[in-house]
């Protein structure tokens, strides 16, 4: 459970990047042919979308606390991403895996960096820990 401190829609922020993230995933099993071509644009569509409630989340801090610059890093960089995606889809499909491996590893250390101050504020805080060292771990392997 969450203390007071915590607004009550932070989670919320959260649940919609997985719902995206599983929508995702989803549409490309479904759809393998003609969906590594819309692939880009989904996938620059999420990590915009990811971008933007990481970077909402980061600023959306209890009083007294100060900007959560690991959610701000991770902000940042998943709309560089997105951006990169929308505006470059060739270049994109041909080094999306290095791309992807990229995002992975600066995700998982934002996430890390951000669960310092969430030990305080969220019962359940070794689950960002988890989720960060597999990001980590995936992003690595990618590379």
């Amino acid at each position: 459970m969450m203390t007071r401190a915590m607004p009550r829609w932070l989670p919320w922020s959260y649940i919609l990047r997985a719902i995206a993230a599983i929508i995702l995933g989803i549409l490309m099993f479904v759809f393998p042919l003609a969906g590594l071509a819309s692939f880009v644009l989904l996938f620059g569509i999420f990590s915009i979308a990811d971008g933007v409630l990481a970077m909402v989340a980061a600023f959306a801090r209890p009083r007294g606390r100060k900007v959560d610059w690991g959610m701000l890093l991770h902000g940042v960089v998943s709309l560089a991403i997105g951006a990169m995606f929308l505006l470059f889809p060739g270049l994109s499909l041909a080094a999306f895996v290095l791309a992807v491996a990229a995002w992975m590893l600066v995700i998982g250390i934002a996430v890390l960096a951000s669960s310092a101050s969430w030990r305080r504020d969220v019962a359940h805080a070794w689950v960002p820990l988890l989720l960060g060292g597999f990001s980590i771990l995936f992003g690595g392997y990618l590379f």
